[in-house]
């Protein structure tokens, strides 16, 4: 494989052609796509340019990838910006998502999404958060307060009865 001389190979993935691949970019939005829609190139080709398989806008980039082979499942997604934000959500709410994609995380101005984790288990864990000057911040996540809209509506309209 061959690159541009400013480009540079960041992250590899094997995956199965009816995987899910779900891409984040700078402004916080996610895409969805099978493994199969992304051209098949030869071993020496250059690749295809994100913006001819997404509709992206000029100064948007993908910054994050993961693969997933189902969506129904009860795993977790973790998603760090650079700003420090750590946001968890259930996967299964990224089963139906748009053509030009659907808002995954709310960012600020100058920030953006790093990295995307999938949690495997939903039991108490730890998740070990590295950033520069050798500074790491450990959370102890746990199932019990994941909230997606419909939750977080049922709990406000409790919370309202009770007053």
């Amino acid at each position: 494989m061959s690159t541009k001389e400013d480009d540079y190979v960041d992250t590899v993935a094997a995956v199965h052609s009816h995987s899910f691949l779900l891409l984040f970019t700078s402004y916080g939005k996610v895409h969805m796509r099978k493994a199969y829609q992304i051209p098949e190139s030869s071993r020496t080709a250059k690749g295809t340019n994100i913006v001819n398989i997404l509709p992206l806008k000029p100064d948007e980039k993908i910054t994050a990838f993961i693969s997933v082979a189902k969506i129904n499942t009860e795993e977790n997604l973790i998603m760090v910006t650079e700003k420090g934000i750590i946001k968890r959500t259930p996967l299964k709410l990224f089963r139906h998502i748009r053509r030009g994609g659907v808002n995954a995380i709310k960012l600020g101005d100058d920030d953006k999404v790093v990295s995307v984790y999938v949690l495997k288990d939903n039991k108490l864990g730890y998740i070990i958060y590295g950033i520069l000057l050798f500074i790491v911040i450990l959370f102890i996540w746990n199932t019990n307060v994941i909230f997606d809209r419909k939750e977080l509506k049922k709990k406000f309209e409790v919370d309202k009865k009770k007053k």
